[in-house]
């Protein structure tokens, strides 16, 4: 049962992977064909079909793409912009010579710039316009970061977390729910920092250690209701046996 387990995580990760990827390639298409050829646009639609030229097994492609990242990292009007795709051009370098666990590293620090756009449009506090971008940017480099991430499960520093042990049984029911609350609470707190006596900060790290405690303590209970029932399953395995033993 582990097993499968296992191999059904890895599996869905992947499905996930390409899934991203396909609506990262949609949603580009949509901007181009609204707003016309824009040079972010296109990075788009190559980052996506990158990521399933990788998902296919396929690497040759993947050098004219390390190719055009490089090429929008440095004509790209946006100091931020540039940022996000010189990142690609390592995340994909990385994951062309296989050292997936840095490649994986620079996969986060997309998903934690790509949340920060989101955050400054959900709640106004826009950066210098230098480091702008549209809100749809954002939430593109968001899903990006996620397919990379999902796109090689059983390789690197997410590899734990598909294993078909306790704690990866634990940690794909534990980040989740930790990570959507987050995500879910800080933009709304930020946007209410008005209304609060003390800075949004302190409430920010407050509420994002009550929930941790919170899911956390669901989840030792949870997994500690599971290892009673093995304790009794094996304790009838054992009765079991030594009944048939004294026959």
């Amino acid at each position: 049962m582990g097993m499968v387990e296992w191999d059904s995580s890895i599996v869905f990760a992947r499905c996930l992977s390409i899934f991203f990827a396909l609506i990262i390639i949609l949603l580009s298409l949509f901007r181009y064909i609204l707003h016309g050829g824009e040079i972010v646009t296109i990075g788009f639609l190559v980052l996506g079909f990158s990521i399933i030229s990788l998902y296919l097994g396929q690497r040759i492609p993947i050098i004219f793409s390390l190719a055009y990242f490089l090429f929008e990292a440095f004509t790209d009007p946006s100091m931020l912009s540039k940022t996000f795709f010189l990142t690609y051009f390592l995340i994909f370098s990385f994951f062309y010579f296989k050292v997936y666990g840095l490649g994986q590293i620079f996969g986060y620090m997309v998903g934690i710039m790509g949340y920060s756009v989101l955050v400054s449009h959900l709640t106004g506090l826009l950066p210098h316009p230098s480091l702008r971008i549209p809100l749809l940017y954002g939430l593109l480099h968001v899903m990006a970061a996620m397919s990379l991430l999902s796109l090689y499960p059983s390789e690197g520093i997410v590899a734990p977390l598909h294993s078909k042990y306790a704690g990866g049984y634990i940690a794909r029911k534990l980040l989740p729910l930790l990570v959507m609350a987050l995500l879910v609470t800080g933009p709304i707190i930020l946007s209410l920092r008005g209304y609060f006596p003390y800075s949004a900060d302190v409430l920010l790290l407050a509420v994002a250690v009550a929930i941790s405690i919170l899911i956390i303590t669901v989840m030792v209970h949870n997994l500690n209701i599971t290892d009673r029932e093995r304790e009794k399953s094996h304790k009838r395995a054992v009765d079991a046996w030594h009944f048939f033993k004294g026959l």
